[in-house]
């Protein structure tokens, strides 16, 4: 997805109303954590350290727990709903229903889906694209493999090199449009070219 279109999305979200602001939290929580869907809506209040702004994973793919920094708004979007879940709920989990229980990954699916239809994005936007979204912003910005393969819990570097490649493939395509030897020689034969008609 672009920036663009996950504003449009971030903005079609109600946030008066309780499960469009927990929706929006949530994908909040996927795009900055890289977490996977089931893993994050097992995340409990205990979960989050808001002094160190991280999220421990659990509930993960490889049995292992998985500690992830998040931003300053997620931090705050956290906050914000654990307390509305307090007034609201008796229940150690974050994401919850209507009726305080712990959402599931079908349940928020199809809340997704009904938020989507108002955006008009012709694309089919399921809840693992933000994972996959957050990871390819991560390396546009030139983010260390070596810290992506933290955030995404995976064993080793082989199954981040080869799940994303295309990622990683625009992102070699980028450094090397910006830093390749021909531009550094074209760039200072300029220099030259210049110094010597003044």
């Amino acid at each position: 997805m672009t920036v663009d279109e996950i504003k449009r999305i971030f903005n079609a979200f109600n946030k008066s109303y309780y499960t469009q602001f927990r929706s929006y939290v949530l994908l909040h929580a996927l795009l900055d954590t890289l977490g996977r869907v089931d893993e994050t809506l097992h995340l409990k209040k205990q979960d989050v350290d808001f002094d160190k702004r991280s999220v421990t994973f659990q509930n993960t793919k490889s049995k292992k727990f998985r500690i992830v920094s998040i931003s300053k708004k997620t931090a705050r979007l956290l906050q914000e709903l654990i307390v509305a879940n307090d007034d609201l709920f008796n229940s150690e989990y974050i994401f919850l229903t209507n009726d305080g229980k712990r959402l599931r990954p079908s349940t928020f699916r199809a809340h997704l889906e009904k938020i989507l239809k108002n955006v008009g994005i012709n694309k089919r936007i399921h809840s693992h694209l933000w994972r996959h979204t957050g990871l390819e912003m991560f390396l546009r910005q030139s983010g260390n493999i070596r810290v992506l393969q933290q955030l995404l819990g995976h064993s080793n570097l082989v199954t981040t090199a080869s799940v994303y490649s295309h990622g990683l493939d625009e992102k070699v395509r980028n450094e090397h449009e910006k830093f390749n030897a021909i531009n550094l020689i074209e760039e200072q034969k300029e220099k030259v070219i210049k110094r010597n008609s003044k």
